[in-house]
This record gives C-alpha cells, structure tokens and sequence, in this order.
C-alpha cells in the first residue's frame, strides 16, 4: 500500500509518497479502502504548523 507522509511542518515539499505495511485489524474491527481523498484548509494549516 503507499501513503503520502510527512515528517515535520512545512509546505508540499514535506510530502512523501511511501510505501508503507498493509494495515491489519482486530475480530471487532474493519478496514476501509479508500480510493481518494479531499484535502482541505485544516489539512493545509496543519501541515505549516
């Protein structure tokens, strides 16, 4: 699975595009797959800090 990260406050430059582990889930739990996301000014501002 990838997932963009980010690793400290700053502009898009901070973004990294990362494979990372498949998630798992307990007996009680599920895993959504998601095929998009919105990003939006509370993304944005926290992302500057």
């Amino acid at each position: 699975m990838y997932a963009i990260t980010l690793s400290s406050f700053g502009g898009p430059e901070v973004l990294t595009w990362a494979e990372t582990d498949d998630p798992s889930c307990g007996p009680t739990e599920v895993i959504v797959d998601v095929a998009a996301s919105a990003v939006n000014r509370a993304d944005i501002m926290q992302r500057q800090g």
